[in-house]
């Protein structure tokens, strides 16, 4: 960053998006609609422009220990 466009997404094991942002200063707190998920591994996808018009996608996963 930092970037003049940005969408991170998180998604459950079966594929449900339960996070969006597009603000760089948002990130996922391991809620979803006001409640703690489940331990387990959730993956994520960010796409993003910077300020020099590079054009990327990341993905990967996160796991929740509770």
């Amino acid at each position: 960053g930092p970037f003049t466009e940005l969408d991170f997404r998180v998604f459950n094991e079966w594929g449900n998006e339960i996070f969006r942002s597009t603000d760089q200063s948002v990130g996922w707190d391991g809620t979803y609609k006001g409640k703690k998920q489940p331990g387990g591994t959730y993956v994520w996808v960010l796409e993003g422009v910077t300020m020099d018009d590079n054009k990327f996608k990341l993905n990967g996963d996160v796991t929740i220990i509770r």
